[in-house]
């Protein structure tokens, strides 16, 4: 892992046979897929939620992490928020342009 990367951590629920990850909902109405800087962030996201029950924290393996930004990109959230944990300054990522750098990066491409 490069300096400049983090490891963020993601709040899930399985419904049924499919996992739903936290969401943040964009200024232009679009939702992002939300990602958090610690699990204490991401507890504090998920229980703003009326229906806040059987949330799931982890912080996942980057393999992992791609695979989860590569099914929200298909399902069509084209954003991911990091919190940060500091007021108005949530940092928002183009899904398509860091799958696209990391294989681009990738030593196996």
């Amino acid at each position: 892992m490069s300096s400049d990367e983090v490891e963020p951590y993601v709040a899930y629920r399985v419904d049924g046979d499919k996992m739903n990850f936290a969401l943040w909902p964009l200024a232009d109405g679009s939702q992002a897929l939300a990602l958090f800087l610690s699990a204490e962030l991401a507890q504090g996201h998920v229980a703003r939620d009326p229906s806040a029950v059987d949330w799931r924290i982890v912080r996942p393996a980057k393999k992992d992490l791609l695979k989860v930004l590569e099914e929200c990109w298909e399902a069509g959230i084209l954003h991911a928020v990091l919190e940060t944990g500091q007021p108005d300054n949530h940092l928002i990522f183009d899904i398509l342009e860091v799958l696209q750098a990391e294989k681009r990066d990738s030593p196996s491409s």
